[in-house]
């Protein structure tokens, strides 16, 4: 009887002891998701894309250092083997989900990552260069924005033609490895042939071919210039503003920071608001959403955007349909 009941205690408290959670479970932290995020500029400098993209993640539930990890890649756009090098360890590395700006960063990543959920954002378009079969349905995964470049080509020269109506040659400054940027030259001198226009394509592959861009340009005798979003244009912005008012040439920018360090105007999409919806993608695609599955979302709304102390400079004036058009004109 006494064997019996000592059995018995003895096998309650084995039972309560296994019930009992573990010491180290219960202090092993819980494992937060780690993005992957590629940006041109210095990570130490908190822009206002980065501040954009963290208001989306909160407006999706995450905060970053509390139950998010947002690691910046900074890359240098001459240098795709790099950033293929730089998927290729996030790959190793098991991130949750990679964030890539532009049509040519995507498409390198996209060779090394084909299983780690991606978010685009500002492809010109993701159909045409192969990254997603339709923006209804991607179908892989990658899904994010498009700021349809091509699409809106025409109503760039529409723009640059109002502020320069006798510009008849119009000169194009694109990036060649940029497969985005290789359809909207295509998109521009099509649009430009309904117009009545000539154009000069102009191809840039690294900063040092800028100025013999530019001489080309005075040679040809080009009285105008559209030039394209490319991560390797927009990093050095400011040395192909000044290239411009030094040619005294109009030009119309595809990116809307050019405005700010003195180009003449810019007709782009709201580069901030894509990548504050690019934090609410990522925050979807955490919680259990497919990007398969997730509509390629275009811009619904375009900014031109207009420098008047440079069209003062190059001795141009605005109209009043563009000054009541523009969203914003600085001076």
């Amino acid at each position: 009887m006494i064997k019996t009941r000592f059995a018995a205690i003895f096998l309650a408290m084995t039972l309560g002891i296994c019930s009992m959670p573990q010491a180290s479970d219960a202090q092993r932290p819980r494992k937060i998701p780690r993005v992957a995020f590629f940006v041109t500029f210095d990570c130490t400098d908190k822009t206002t894309t980065w501040q954009a993209f963290e208001n989306g993640l909160r407006e999706g539930g995450y905060n970053i250092g509390q139950n998010i990890a947002v690691d910046c890649r900074s890359f240098s756009p001459e240098r795709d083997d790099l950033v293929r090098e730089i998927a290729r360890n996030l790959v190793r590395e098991n991130v949750d989900v990679i964030v890539t700006p532009g049509t040519q960063v995507t498409l390198a990543v996209k060779q090394e990552a084909n299983s780690i959920p991606i978010v685009m954002v500002a492809v010109g378009d993701p159909v045409g260069v192969g990254l997603v079969a339709s923006l209804a349905r991607p179908g892989g995964n990658i899904t994010g924005l498009s700021n349809m470049m091509p699409d809106v080509a025409g109503k760039r020269l529409e723009i640059l033609k109002e502020i320069a109506p006798d510009a008849t040659r119009i000169a194009i400054l694109f990036n060649p490895a940029n497969a985005g940027n290789v359809l909207d030259v295509k998109a521009t001198e099509a649009a430009a042939r309904t117009m009545g226009l000539a154009t000069h394509s102009l191809e840039v592959r690294a900063p040092s071919e800028f100025v013999d861009a530019f001489s080309s340009m005075t040679r040809e005798r080009d009285n105008a210039l559209f030039v394209s979003s490319d991560p390797l244009i927009s990093r050095y912005q400011q040395q192909i503003v000044a290239l411009a008012a030094e040619n005294k040439i109009p030009a119309i920018y595809a990116h809307s920071d050019f405005p700010k360090v003195g180009g003449l105007m810019a007709y782009a999409a709201d580069i901030d608001s894509l990548f504050a919806r690019a934090g609410s993608y990522v925050a979807e695609i955490l919680k259990g959403a497919k990007p398969a599955d997730m509509p390629v979302e275009q811009p619904n709304k375009f900014r031109l955007i207009i420098n008047l102390k440079t069209a003062k400079a190059l001795g141009l004036t605005i109209p009043p349909s563009l000054f009541i058009r523009a969203e914003e004109v600085l001076e």
